[in-house]
């Protein structure tokens, strides 16, 4: 099973390495899964650039960590992606 997980953007001048995302990675993987991690605040990708990755990776499963503040943006990366996918 081919996993991506998501970081979204989060702007401004905080931001947290996604250390949840990266504990799933790992249980994930050791469970015989690929797993593709992508974090959008340390590398922000506009829409085609975000959807030539969600092509090329293919995912069977897609998971999006998210803190309220981060929610309309998720919101477009869900559009986004439903576009690819559907």
């Amino acid at each position: 099973m081919k996993v991506l997980l998501i970081q979204p953007e989060y702007k401004g001048s905080w931001a947290a390495s996604p250390l949840g995302l990266g504990y799933l990675s790992s249980a994930l993987k050791s469970e015989g899964a690929e797993v593709e991690l992508i974090d959008l605040t340390l590398k922000p990708l506009n829409k085609s650039e975000f959807q030539q990755v969600i092509t090329n990776i293919n995912p069977d499963l897609i998971g999006i960590s998210l803190m309220v503040r981060a929610l309309p943006g998720v919101k477009e990366l869900v559009k986004h992606i439903k576009e690819v996918k559907n």
